[in-house]
């Protein structure tokens, strides 16, 4: 059987052909940002940026749920006084609650407790706003 050198070349040189250029590594947006970024020895920055945005969302997202969750502590605690109020005017016979949960209602209103959650964040916040 006689040697070929050209039928040997033909298959190394169809090795690729299948890949279009527009697909190729090379066009890649983020391979050309990474390829950059390691040129520039800026792969510990970048991530440090990226650790930070991290981060900076989640403390949105906490504060997001804890702003909401005064709210609804706060519209609880309106309901609650309205009831109170309600049970103080009104007369014995439309009254609904016993003796023992108005007394609840009255520590819980006048306990020192829910100032000072209260003072305690919204102090700082309060404090942000004048500066």
């Amino acid at each position: 059987m006689p040697h070929n050198t050209k039928n040997e070349a033909l298959p190394l040189s169809v090795i690729g052909a299948d890949i279009s250029v527009s697909s190729s590594p090379s066009n890649d947006q983020q391979a050309l940002k990474e390829a950059q970024a390691f040129d520039n020895d800026d792969l510990e920055a970048q991530s440090r940026k990226a650790n930070h945005d991290r981060t900076e969302e989640l403390k949105k997202v906490v504060h997001w749920l804890f702003k909401w969750g005064v709210r609804t502590a706060g519209l609880a605690l309106i309901m609650v006084f309205i009831v109170r109020v309600a049970h103080f005017i009104l007369p014995e016979s439309c009254t609904w609650l016993s003796t023992d949960r108005i007394n609840d209602i009255d520590r819980l209103m006048f306990s020192g407790a829910l100032g000072g959650l209260l003072a305690k964040y919204l102090g700082p916040v309060m404090d942000n706003g004048k500066k």
